[in-house]
């Protein structure tokens, strides 16, 4: 997991020797997310269950992290495990437009380019539709 020190278990792989934290400077960025946010509601999720239980209009700040490393091609994606990109996004909108001074999101979907350039046809299709 990139956001947490080398070793730290994964709390959706906890058993996994694989998807542990890989970062060498011993820093838990999750940790310095929420302790940055302390004057706002501010919300860590790492999977569908605790996705779907905020509530846009009471949180502030959400941090979701739904896999250790890079998210699965939509067509690979577990449903009842992890929202789709389309879903954060809505969501992510939906908290950063009660900001009256206006707000950025940017939103990547890595998979896209790789699809195209790994000629994943069906992982492509699946994102276009």
């Amino acid at each position: 997991m990139y956001m947490t020190p080398k070793g730290t278990p994964d709390p959706e792989y906890p058993t996994s020797s694989s998807k542990k934290g890989i970062r060498k400077d011993k820093r838990n960025l999750i940790d310095v997310w929420m302790k940055a946010g302390q004057d706002k509601e501010s919300r860590y999720v790492w999977d569908r269950k605790q996705f779907d239980e905020i509530n846009v209009k009471t949180t502030d700040r959400l941090l979701g992290l739904f896999e250790p490393k890079d998210m699965r091609y939509e067509v690979f994606r577990n449903n009842t495990r992890d929202p789709s990109i389309v879903e954060m996004t809505e969501m992510a909108i939906q908290i950063l437009s009660k900001n009256p001074n206006g707000s950025f999101l940017f939103v990547e979907d890595k998979y896209l380019c790789l699809s195209e350039h790994t000629y994943t046809t069906h992982a492509l299709c699946v994102r276009y539709r």
